[in-house]
């Protein structure tokens, strides 16, 4: 990885910026896409508004509502239910890191095409990077305010 992309990087990422950037470099070397992420497992969704993935966090959000609706709709059995959840959170944490590096290396790309100065660029990487907070609260809530649209959809059509 080129260092001075790997310094735009460390920028953006900020908090765990080394254990980031030491997954991005694996991804590089080997072409794999396979990296065990405890935090994306444990958290999902989260984890993605937390690193500012919101496209990425809304687009997974949209799915599992879609999966919850198929499950009720087509009287999934509870054991086909639970083996899904596992499989989305198993997917979480075996591809949370590659995402994130696709996701990263976009933006780093986008912001150092769009902003040509150097230290305009380092301001912009740090605004638009690393994590939030914040941002986590305001999903819990739209997440919480979805949930009960789609099971108040449920309940109304299939109940």
């Amino acid at each position: 990885m080129d260092e001075k992309l790997k310094e735009k990087m460390r920028i953006f990422i900020g908090k765990n910026a080394d254990y980031y950037l030491q997954k991005f470099e694996y991804f590089e070397k080997t072409g794999s896409s396979i990296s065990w992420n405890w935090a994306a497992f444990g958290f999902g969704i989260f984890w993605m508004v937390y690193r500012k993935m919101y496209l990425y966090a809304f687009l997974a959000l949209m799915f599992i509502l879609f999966l919850n609706v198929l499950e009720v709709s087509l009287h999934f059995s509870p054991m086909l239910s639970f083996f899904l959840s596992i499989w989305l959170w198993v997917g979480f944490g075996l591809f949370g890191n590659y995402i994130y590096y696709i996701f990263v290396k976009n933006k780093v790309t986008e912001i150092s095409i769009q902003f040509p100065d150097e230290k305009e660029q380092m301001l912009i990487l740090q605004k638009e990077g690393g994590t939030s907070w914040l941002a986590v609260f305001i999903f819990i809530f739209v997440f919480i305010i979805a949930s009960a649209v789609v099971n108040s959809y449920i309940q109304s059509r299939y109940y």
